[in-house]
């Protein structure tokens, strides 16, 4: 027989007809921890057909927040339905530890999260945009729950490094590829990342209840330190006081990085205060910039247990 209160958690979770509704036009999977009869009984009571080959549950497989059972289903659905990815729509912990964990071994994956009064796990984490025109074609994706983990090719190859750099300190799982018009110049494909990247990072804030909302850090490379403060306060504006020598042009040409920055603040809608303290050198003062930015947005954009609405009087941001 189920737990106690099995029926009564289960259906405040989710509304059955709209099930069915979903399982008309799409593949639908079932990944539990509940037991096989469990299980069933969910099913039969929501009226739900489930293939048996699309149910995991807990019968000796491994079970959540083991990604094995969801990157089984992801390839099963994604197979069936001819799309790209899979959505997974969770309530627990575990299911949110499952999908990180599934989409870091390459799973096909989109995470939602159906929060209890109290949950502060992010409702949405990650933001996928695309933009193309006349002089850069751009796919951007960003988890800002991620481990550091980053794919870049923009073609400049200093850039590329920067980009890592700020998935690896930003705790970002990074995902941009580009193909701009460099026979022209750096100056398409830069500022174009930054402000697909920005509205990336927007649409991966949600609502943006629950962030800490503002961080600042110090960041030291040698003889170069760089200060940023973010603020992800609805309302752009970007300070630049970096005073860098050229260094090798074809590496990266300098004066592209303020455009860059300010095409970032633009699009995720964030106050940025940037200044380098120290240093001149190219290489050591842009990386140091790219660090302390980082490590400032990973602050901002963290949950805060204790904040359950949208941190600002105003109520909105």
């Amino acid at each position: 027989m189920p737990e106690e209160g099995f029926w009564e958690r289960e259906t405040k979770l989710v509304d059955p007809a709209l099930l069915r509704r979903v399982t008309r036009d799409f593949p639908v999977g079932i990944y539990t921890g509940r037991n096989p009869g469990e299980a069933a009984l969910a099913l039969v009571r929501c009226e739900l057909h489930v293939p048996r080959e699309l149910c995991w549950v807990a019968d000796g497989r491994p079970r959540k927040p083991d990604p094995t059972g969801l990157e089984f289903l992801c390839g099963k659905l994604v197979s069936k339905s001819g799309g790209s990815e899979a959505l997974f729509v969770g309530d627990t912990a575990d299911d949110e530890q499952a999908a990180r964990a599934a989409r870091a071994r390459g799973a096909p994956l989109v995470y939602a999260h159906v929060a209890a009064p109290g949950d502060t796990t992010r409702v949405l984490d990650t933001g996928t945009v695309q933009r193309k025109t006349k002089e850069t074609d751009l796919r951007v994706t960003v988890d800002l729950d991620g481990t550091g983990d980053a794919k870049v090719d923009t073609g400049i190859p200093f850039f590329d490094h920067m980009l890592e750099t700020l998935a690896k300190h930003g705790a970002l799982a990074l995902e941009v590829t580009c193909k701009g018009d460099l026979h022209i110049d750096q100056h398409h494909t830069v500022e174009d990342t930054g402000i697909t990247l920005g509205k990336a990072i927007d649409q991966a804030l949600g609502d943006r209840k629950g962030i800490v909302r503002a961080g600042c850090f110090y960041f030291p490379l040698d003889e170069a330190l760089a200060r940023s403060v973010v603020d992800l306060s609805g309302r752009s504006y970007l300070h630049w006081n970096v005073p860098l020598d050229q260094g090798p042009r074809n590496a990266m040409d300098v004066s592209v990085l303020e455009g860059f920055f300010k095409a970032v603040a633009d699009g995720c809608r964030a106050n940025v205060h940037i200044d380098l303290l120290t240093g001149r050198d190219f290489h050591h003062g842009a990386e140091a910039v790219f660090k302390s930015f980082a490590r400032a947005l990973r602050q901002a954009v963290a949950v805060d247990p204790r904040v359950t609405g949208v941190p600002s009087t105003k109520g909105i941001l």
